[in-house]
Order: structure tokens, then C-alpha cells, then sequence
């Protein structure tokens, strides 16, 4: 639509060069040369704008839709990393350290948390049982 909207306007010019010949010739024609001029380079620029605009927008779009694909990559590899095993976390700027600290804190908790599971005894409630059930297991009276 765009496209066929711009060679109508170019069309539109071919129709009015021989209007602006006429024009020229004839008495008073300066001011009506001037208003079919001034009409057309709207013309014209509305179909370049209709064409040039979303291509515009299209090339801005392909940069941060690649941009944000390199984004995901890094944090993809990252989260890698961080979710290994024991890996050695890697030092990413400007919150690295600060990462790297909650992460080793996490895994203190999750190796004491492992010395709990196996004390399940101490567990007043649970919630594999219905919350009524273990209110009458635990009730003293």
C-alpha cells in the first residue's frame, strides 16, 4: 500500500508537469503554480513517509531484538554456570562479587538444609497431611 501510494504521487507529478506549463504561461498562474506545488511536495512526502517510516521502525526492531538475543545468550551461559554443580562462579561486573557472595550464602543453606531433611521427627506440621489431621495428632487434650 505504501509503495503504491508513492508512485501514485508519482504518477501524480508526471500528470502535472504540463498543468505547470500552462500555468506559467497564463496571468495570475504564479499563485495557483504555487498552491499546486506546495499540495504535491505534501503529497510526495506523505508516500515517502508511508514508505521510509516502518522500514525505519523495522531496522530499529531487527538491532534490539538482536540486541536482546545477545542479552539472553549471556544470561543463558551465566545461569549455566551459576547452576553447575560446584563451578567456581565467574566475576560479572558491576554485581559480580555481590552475586558470587549470595550464591556460596545459598549453598551453606542448602547443605544445612540437607542436615534437616534427615531430622523429618522434628516436623510438627507438613503439608502431605490435611492441616485438621495433624491439629488432632498434635493436640495435647
Amino acid at each position: 500500500v505504501a509503495c503504491a501510494n508513492l508512485c501514485a504521487a508519482v504518477v501524480l507529478g508526471g500528470l502535472l508537469g504540463p498543468l505547470q506549463l500552462y500555468l506559467r504561461r497564463g496571468a495570475g498562474g504564479a499563485a495557483a503554480l504555487t498552491v499546486v506545488n506546495f499540495v504535491y511536495g505534501g503529497i510526495l512526502a506523505n508516500g515517502l513517509a508511508w514508505l521510509l517510516l516502518p522500514a525505519a521502525r523495522r531496522v530499529r526492531l531487527f538491532r534490539d531484538n538482536w540486541a536482546a538475543r545477545g542479552r539472553n545468550r549471556r544470561r543463558r551461559r551465566l545461569a549455566e554456570q551459576v547452576l553447575a554443580a560446584e563451578a567456581p562462579l565467574p566475576f560479572v561486573p558491576p554485581h559480580g562479587e555481590r552475586i558470587a557472595r549470595g550464591m556460596r550464602a545459598a549453598r551453606r543453606l542448602r547443605a544445612r538444609g540437607r542436615e534437616h531433611e534427615a531430622a523429618r521427627d522434628d516436623v510438627v506440621y507438613t503439608t502431605a497431611k490435611d492441616v485438621l489431621e495433624q491439629a488432632e495428632a498434635h493436640d495435647p487434650s
